[in-house]
């Protein structure tokens, strides 16, 4: 059960997840760049991938977290009533699942799973993980008070790559 936040938290907090995303989708552009104009340092291409891993595990973790911490922001924080949240949130894609578990096992702890993947298990398919992102990400925005949103998500979620995503049919399945 979560304590009482006031709206001005929540403002923040939600410019806390516009940030995330901004980060998130800025690392997917700059691997796409890097992937289309030749050769850059391996050490950059994993930076990169890191990078959108961690933001990846923030915004994950925002709409889907079942054991948090006390000072954690949930999505089921800006609902009056957290039940509200659980009846309207989409249910985890698989994809999602399979890159949870994977950022966990590949890139977060060293693991023997880590130490024996194949190259392909090091692949991240950034669009896959974003598409799949998107039904959480706009079943949150527009089934939230929106006077608890900060104007740089609904910026954020204005930016190109993600009115595209939205286009797309059956994104997240």
């Amino acid at each position: 059960m979560k304590s009482v936040v006031s709206i001005d938290q929540l403002i923040k907090a939600s410019d806390c997840l516009s940030q995330q995303l901004t980060h998130f989708r800025g690392n997917a552009e700059v691997h796409q760049e890097i992937r289309n104009n030749g050769a850059f340092p391996a050490i950059i291409r994993n930076a990169l991938i890191l990078s959108f891993a961690l933001h990846f595990r923030n915004i994950y973790d925002f709409f889907y977290l079942e054991k948090s911490q006390k000072d954690d922001v949930l999505a089921e924080h800006f609902f009056d009533d957290p039940s509200q949240w659980r009846k309207v949130l989409p249910q985890k894609p698989e994809s999602l699942i399979k890159y949870r578990i994977r950022l966990n096992k590949h890139l977060a702890h060293i693991t023997y799973v880590r130490i024996n993947q194949t190259p392909e298990d090091r692949v991240w398919d950034f669009q896959e993980v974003m598409e799949s992102l998107m039904p959480v990400i706009i079943t949150f925005v527009t089934n939230v008070d929106q006077r608890k949103l900060h104007s740089s998500l609904h910026e954020e979620l204005n930016y190109k790559v993600w009115k595209l995503l939205r286009r797309k049919p059956n994104s997240g399945n």
